[in-house]
């Protein structure tokens, strides 16, 4: 089972410029100045997994002998004519939507299909605010487990503002906030004053607008019992006089 075996994780994104080859692949000794035989993730993972994160940043010309690399199951290091055959499972990530990516052209469709054997979609935070509280929960069990300051959790309130919070950093904002908000905390409960800036502004914005729109509503409905009253006295003022004119008062 790969279960049992190697398991690489890799992001894209930081692989700098110009290494991403010879960091997935290897490289031969003596293929540009300094250089050693050195193997790549691809071999250092063989027989297990490997997980490549945003997996659209790389060049265009590394996903290419990815995509080989898929296919063959097979990989040459840098500078080398030999072929190396592997035995791995390659899972990929995207922080874009992939169809996208390939509509201007930051992921090649055929990688794309090649890698879409099983496809999971997991929606941003914003769109599963149910699952705030136990990532919440993970965070601070996680945070207590490396910091000797221990926190049994977050207030209601806390809680109440991350459910209306947007979360344009997805979990990776969440997580950052607890950690932030843990070093500031004075108790083991994380409080609103403990949150940073940004998160209780956009709090204050979020009510401010909610008073202007509340605000504003009260005045068109005022508007409206005014216009009602109005017409309510018209058309009673008029049935008086038509009422006084048949009678003949």
């Amino acid at each position: 089972l790969r279960s049992n075996k190697q398991f690489c994780s890799q992001n894209c994104a930081a692989i700098p410029g110009g290494l991403a080859e010879s960091l997935l692949f290897g490289t031969k000794k003596g293929v540009y100045t300094g250089s050693v035989a050195s193997p790549g993730i691809f071999e250092q993972v063989n027989g297990g997994t490997l997980f490549l994160d945003e997996v659209n940043s790389l060049d265009y010309s590394i996903q290419a002998k990815l995509l080989r690399a898929l296919e063959t199951k097979k990989i040459h290091r840098l500078g080398s004519d030999k072929e190396i055959s592997l035995d791995f499972r390659v899972v990929a990530a995207t922080n874009e939507d992939p169809f996208k990516c390939m509509e201007s052209g930051k992921i090649r469709s055929d990688l794309f299909y090649r890698l879409s054997t099983f496809v999971l979609e997991i929606p941003p935070l914003r769109e599963r605010k149910e699952d705030i509280p136990l990532l919440t929960e993970h965070f601070i069990q996680a945070h207590n487990e490396a910091s000797s300051k221990q926190f049994s959790g977050v207030s209601d309130e806390v809680l109440a503002v991350f459910k209306q919070y947007s979360w344009p950093g997805n979990v990776r904002e969440l997580k950052n906030v607890i950690e932030s908000s843990a070093i500031f905390a004075k108790s083991s409960t994380i409080q609103i004053s403990d949150l940073p800036y940004y998160i209780t502004k956009s709090r204050s914005i979020e009510n401010k607008e909610h008073r202007e729109k509340n605000s504003a509503n009260f005045l068109l409905l005022c508007f409206l019992c005014c216009t009602l009253f109005v017409l309510c006295f018209l058309y009673v003022g008029r049935c008086l006089f038509v009422t006084r004119k048949l009678i003949g008062i």
